[in-house]
This record gives C-alpha cells, structure tokens and sequence, in this order.
C-alpha cells in the first residue's frame, strides 16, 4: 500500500499536464477558429494595436529627439560678401537658405533683403518647408551714379516650426543673417568731371582770394584818403555773394555733384566785380599820388612864398601882392587842415606857382622901405603811404573728398587708417557655449546669444552676421565700415584644404586647446575684415573658457574687453560633472571638471592685463550649492575680475545658465555689457 502512493502522485501529474496541453490546444484552436471565422476582424485588432505602438512609439522617440536639442536648424550662406564697383557698375550676390526641421514638422520663415545704408527694404516675403528644403536668392546690386564709399546690404532669415501632435519644438525662431558690403568708386567719366571741377574750383578760389585782396586794398586806401580829402563812396561790392556762391559749389565738390561746378556764372561775376575793383582801385591810388603832390607842393610853395618876404626893396604895390599871397596861402593851408576836395586843392596849387610866378617877374625894386609879412603858417597834412596787400587767404581750399558711409540715411566719412585703434568701434564677437548634445548640429550653438546681439543692434551695432574659421579671399571687407558691429562666432567649425577646393567641417569633439586656436583663427579674420587692432568677447559658458585659453596662449593684445557669462572657471562637479558625458563629448566634460589638468593650468597661468568681467547667475539649487543650475557661484567667481551677480530661476529642465541669455527676462545681463562696453 505504501508503495502504491508515489504512482498514484504521478499519475496525477500526467493527467495535469494533459489537461494544460489540451486547454492550450482548445486556446490556439478557438483563436484558430475566430481567425477562420473573422478573419477581418482579426487584421483589424492586430492593426489597432500596430498603429498604437507606432503613434505612441514614435510620439515618444520625437519627444526624447526634442528634448536632446535637435529642433529648427536655419544654414544662411552667399556667392560673395564683397563688391568692388565703379559707379553705375552691377553685380549680382545670391544667398543660399538651408532649413531643417524635425519629422513632421514644417517651418514657417520670414526673410528681408534691406539696404541698411538707406534703411531700405529691398525685398520682403515668407516661405514654408519640411524637413529640408534649400533656397536661392538673387538680387542685383547697383553702384551709386556718384561718389565714393560703402554701401551694406543685409540678407536676414528667420524660421520656426509650429507645435502640433507629432511636430515636437519649442516654436523659437532661428535667426541668422548675411552682410554684404559694396565698395564703390568714381566711374572713368566722373573721374574726368572731377579732374575739371577740381581745376575750375581752385581757379574759383584763386579768383576770390584775388578779388578779397583788392577790395581790401580799396578799403583800407579809401578809409586812409577820407581823413584827409572827400570822396564818393565805394562801390557795392558783390563779394558776399560771391562767397556764398563759391560755399555752395564747394559743398556740391564735396556731394560729388562735379557737374555743377563746372558752370560759368560765377566765373562771369566774379570778372564782372573784378573789373570794378580793378578801377576803382586805379582811382584811389592816383588820388594818393595826387595827395602826396600836393603836399609837396604845400611845401614848396611856402618855401617861394617865404623867398619872397626876403626880397628888400620892393615897391609898395609889390608888397601888397606878397603879402596877398602869403594871406591866400595861409587860408589855403588853413582849408587842408579839414576835409577837402583834392581837385580843387591842386587847382589852388598851381594857382599859386602861376601867382608867384607873375609876382617875380613884375618886381619893381625901386622901393626903399622895409615891410614886415604875416608869419606863413606850415602845411598841416604831410605824405601818406599806400597801403599794398601781397596776398590774401579766404581759407577755402578743394577738399579731397572723403568716401562716404552711411547707416540708415545717417551718413558720415567712411574708416581709413584712422579707425584701426579707436576703442568705439572695435567689433563684438559673441562666443557659444557647449553643446549640450554632440549629435546636435553645431549650427544651433551659433544662435545661443542672439536675444544680446539684437539688442546691440537696436543700440546702432552693425549686424556682421555669423563667423567661422575660413580662409579669406580678401581683407578689408568691412574696413571703411564707420560703425562698431557685431558678429555671431562659433569654434567648432575648422577648414580642410587641398590643391583644388576648401571644405568646411563641423567638429564638436576637439579639445578646449583646439578651440581656442580656432578662435584665435576667428579674432584675426575678424580684426582682417574690419581692420580694427582689437575685439571685444562675450562669451557664455564653455566659451569663457575658450576665450581665456586663447588669452593665455596668444596673450590679451587683441581683446580690449573679455564678458563671460554662467563660466565654470573652476570647473564642474557633481550631478552636473556625472550626467556631461551622456549625450556631450567626453574630451568637454574631462576639461571641465574641476580637478582637470586644463583648469589647473588655466587658473594659475598669467592673470590677464585686459578688462574682464564674469556674470554670475544664482537664485537656483546647483548640487547643494547656490548657482544657476550647471554652475555654481562659487566657481564662476573670479577673484581678479569684476564680478556681477543676476539672481533668477530655474524651472524643470529649464536652468538659469541658458535662460540667463534672454535679455529680455533678464534685462540686468545686457545693462552689465552694456556699461563695460561704454555702448
């Protein structure tokens, strides 16, 4: 009986096992029934069920896509950012836009081409695309018909996707934009209008110089005249509008108007009042000449007069005529102590010599009685001297014309050598940070600082669009430029080069040391393209860092200011450190820790000579400490640099580091940069 047990056990197990595989059977035979049966229906559960898995799988795979940072990407690139024309000359630029867009999403972008000389809109539209979508645009430019100078145009596209089920982005518009500079000079045919305005301006000049010399003349001869004898007045002069004649042309000289200063109006007034001055400045030389005649004659008939007191024995009808003389005389000298009439004067004189004359030649020295004359009385008046004026100088001059610059209808003399040190208009280049994702186009770094850089536009900065590392076709391209600008730069892009042709690459993998030559690469084409000795840097994040490598392996002669903005200058740590390298690059994350070699370097290497300032963002849990999320206070600081401090938030995944750039939530960042840029 005991032995009986254990079979019983067994049999019981077969039996359940049985029942399991007939039920499995009966499972996979009604469902082999129902297929038979519904077989429609059952497609169609099995369907649901595979589109379900898709719409949720693939929501889901967009979602972690967006979160990663891969969204809107806007590529703005053109044929050549520089012209040189003659005036009248045409050339054509065309700019090629690149958008991308995440699946399922469509960009809606906005683009201008605008004359920014002027402040005219050339062109104004929108477009929309998917996924990618490339577009040309082509317009012609035209040199001025006069003159000399710049002209800048600027290409500017924005474009954002639009939220919807399937489209996931954060709806921001991605900006860029593109400078164009036209260089223009005098046209053959204008330079030979130039060549005659410019000798008929001079012979202008000359002319007046002589005319205002001779009036001089005049009146300073009339002025010394009239205190002796009585004159006409001068003669109305035209010089007064002559000068403003001659002022207006010199302006339509300096407008580059040649035209009209080669015209014969002024020529024919100015030898019309010639002739005027010419003969009445005759006129009052020979009335000095007649002057001082008479003076000489004053003397010499008092002289005669005198001689003839001295004779003895003259009758007393002889007397009587002497001493008529010498009574005529003395009233004569006593009428030239006033004003008088010259003319009449010099009748009066040879009066006299005729008188004296007579009175000699009709002596009758038969008398022998001795007579006492009237004293005779000295001529009051004595020679004059002519004034002479050997030149004279209005100060107008033929002005070499400057080339001209204009920025939204305001214009003034364009850059030459003059510009290169002057603090004002050194350029501003705006420096990314890191990447927080390695997969993610570097292009959408190039943006991070762009709510900054409009804002120094809206104050007058020039818009230079974006810059990489490039090989320049020619420098100077912004060098006439009078205003300051700024440029967006980017160090993960470098240029690979052979026998035939450059290529651009994209490398978000490199080393800070590799960076920072980069950016050196970048400060001399920008210092090249606006021919200034120096730039100033605002950088954020990881781009402080580069920025201050750059300064410790190149030295600071090239950068007057240095901003960095949320830097770990002593590096990272933590949850931060830990979490870097999942989607970052590794060689980054290593860098920036806090116990790496390159910050050991970097913070005990040469201190600086040029301004820095370091923007701190707190207000936020970083890891136990205060900061702005990715960075704390305490590393940011910088002992030997100014230190500003911006309290804010964090939300979510949106931490201050990034949202610190937004000068519109934060409006203290711009004010800060502004004060030390003395914008």
């Amino acid at each position: 009986m005991k032995r009986g047990k254990p079979k019983k056990k067994k049999f019981a197990q077969k039996k359940e096992k049985i029942k399991k595989v007939v039920k499995n059977i009966s499972f996979w035979h009604r469902v082999k029934n129902i297929e038979e049966k519904h077989t429609l229906l059952f497609f169609l559960i099995v369907g649901i069920l595979l589109v379900i898995f898709l719409v949720f799988g693939t929501r889901l795979y967009l979602f972690f896509n967006f979160i990663l940072g891969h969204d809107t990407i806007v590529q703005l690139t053109a044929d050549n950012q520089d012209f040189f024309m003659k005036n009248l000359e045409t050339g054509e630029v065309e700019f090629d836009v690149y958008v991308s867009t995440n699946f399922f999403c469509e960009a809606s972008c906005d683009y201008s081409f605008e004359d920014i000389s002027s402040g005219y809109i050339i062109d104004k539209n929108n477009f929309t695309t998917k996924i990618s979508n490339p577009g040309k645009f082509k317009y012609s430019l035209v040199a001025p018909e006069i003159g000399e100078g710049q002209k800048l145009y600027r290409f500017y596209v924005e474009c954002s996707s639009h939220k919807t089920s399937f489209c996931r982005t954060d709806e921001e518009e991605k900006k860029r934009s593109y400078l164009v500079a036209l260089n223009y000079e005098l046209s053959p045919e204008q330079a030979l209008f130039r060549e005659r305005a410019n000798d008929s301006l001079k012979q202008l000049i000359f002319e007046n110089d002589e005319l205002n010399r001779i009036n001089l003349e005049n009146i300073e001869m009339h002025k010394i005249l009239s205190e002796y004898i009585l004159l006409d007045n001068l003669t109305q002069d035209n010089l007064t509008y002559i000068g403003k004649e001659l002022d207006l042309l010199i302006e339509e000289w300096k407008n580059y108007r040649y035209e009209e200063v080669l015209g014969d109006l002024l020529f024919e007034k100015m030898n019309e009042t010639r002739n005027l001055f010419v003969e009445e400045n005759y006129n009052l030389s020979s009335l000095f000449i007649d002057f001082n005649y008479l003076v000489f004659d004053l003397e010499n008939i008092r002289k005669e007069i005198y001689g003839l007191t001295l004779i003895e024995n003259v009758s007393e009808e002889d007397y009587i005529k002497i001493s008529s003389l010498v009574n005529e005389y003395n009233s004569f000298v006593n009428l030239t102590s006033s004003l008088f009439k010259l003319g009449l004067a010099n009748n009066t004189a040879n009066y006299f010599y005729y008188s004296i004359n007579e009175t000699i030649e009709n002596l009758n020295l038969t008398g022998n009685v001795t007579y006492n004359y009237t004293e005779i009385d000295t001529p009051k008046i004595g020679v004059i001297s002519k004034p002479f004026y050997s030149n004279y100088s209005s100060g107008r001059e033929v002005i070499t014309e400057e080339p001209m610059c204009c920025y939204k209808g305001d214009c003034d003399v364009c850059c030459s050598n003059d510009c290169h040190d002057d603090q004002d208009k050194y350029p501003i280049i705006l420096v990314h940070g890191h990447s927080f994702n390695d997969a993610v186009s570097a292009e959408s770094s190039i943006g991070d600082l762009n709510s900054i850089k409009e804002k120094l536009i809206d104050d007058g900065l020039i818009d230079g669009g974006y810059v990489i590392v490039r090989k320049l076709n020619r420098t100077g391209t912004f060098a006439r430029t009078n205003k300051q600008m700024v440029f967006s730069v980017s160090y993960y892009f470098d240029i690979y080069q052979n026998d035939e042709e450059t290529f651009v690459l994209q490398t978000k993998a490199d080393s800070l040391d590799t960076y920072a030559l980069r950016l050196n690469d970048i400060i001399e084409n920008v210092k090249l393209m606006t021919n200034r000795d120096k730039v100033n840097i605002v950088a954020h994040s990881m781009g402080g860092l580069v920025s201050r490598r750059y300064m410790q392996i190149f030295g600071d002669d090239s950068v007057n200011d240095l901003i960095m903005i949320g830097t770990p200058n002593h590096g990272i740590d933590g949850y931060v450190l830990s979490s870097c390298p999942v989607f970052g690059a590794d060689i980054h994350c290593e860098a920036m820790d806090k116990s790496s070699l390159f910050l050991n370097k970097l913070n005990y290497g040469k201190v600086p000579e040029t301004n820095v300032s370091v923007i701190i963002g707190v207000g936020c849990n970083t890891d136990g400490s205060v900061g702005d999320g990715i960075v704390k206070n305490e590393s940011a600081y910088l002992s030997w640099a100014k230190d500003y401090y911006v309290n804010g938030t964090c939300s979510g995944v949106n931490f201050l580091h990034q949202t610190i750039l937004d000068v519109d939530k934060y409006p203290e960042v711009y004010r800060i940069i502004k004060n030390e840029l003395n914008i």
